[in-house]
């Protein structure tokens, strides 16, 4: 469960920073961005109603991926059971999603945009993002989202489940080759 938390959490991360410009040549030679240009910038992008969002939509989501892998690990479950797990992932989740540290992920990506972009830069994003484009641009991002992450999800879940079972597979071979005595030379599996 927590791997599969952490896994759609980086996920989510990494397709936010998909979304952010690449640095310019003149990033490194220009006047840098101040805090207060890169905060504005935040404001302008909604960044933490956006965030928020994107967690919420992630909280909606999580008891039919939880409920899936459940099935999973519990195929026979009975109804008690499946109605004792679906209260224990509501608690849980309640519990991740309550406190969500999200002013100090904020603060902690400024000293990142002060590296990567200029000053003009950063007030040419302001500039975009308050036009007509760039709002509605930040009004779909959520749903945009959250809509690829249920089409991506189940491609993501049979990756992982191949790789988890040629990690296994490949760790149960060496082991066993392991385990045999020294002086017998290995065995072949591909025989």
């Amino acid at each position: 469960m927590k791997r599969i938390l952490g896994f759609v959490l980086c996920f989510v991360f990494l397709l936010a920073a998909a979304n952010a410009q690449q640095p310019t040549d003149s990033a490194t030679n220009a006047d840098p961005a101040t805090k207060e240009d890169i905060q504005r910038m935040f404001d302008v992008m909604q960044t933490r109603r956006n965030a928020e969002a994107i967690f919420n939509n992630l909280k909606q989501q999580m008891p039919a991926m939880i409920s899936a892998i459940t099935a999973e690990q519990l195929p026979n479950a009975t109804a008690e059971q499946k109605a004792r797990m679906d209260a224990f992932n509501a608690d849980m989740l309640q519990k991740v999603y309550s406190n969500v540290p999200f002013e100090e992920m904020l603060q902690a990506q400024i000293p990142v945009y002060q590296r990567h972009f200029t000053r003009l830069e950063i007030q040419q994003m302001i500039q975009f993002y308050s036009s007509p484009v760039g709002q509605k641009y930040l009004n779909e991002m959520p749903t945009v989202m959250s809509e690829g992450m249920q089409a991506s999800f189940p491609i993501m879940q049979k990756w992982i489940n191949s790789q988890m079972a040629e990690i296994q597979k490949s760790v149960e071979e060496f082991c066993a080759k392991l385990k045999q005595p020294a002086s017998e030379p290995p065995k072949d599996s591909a025989r």
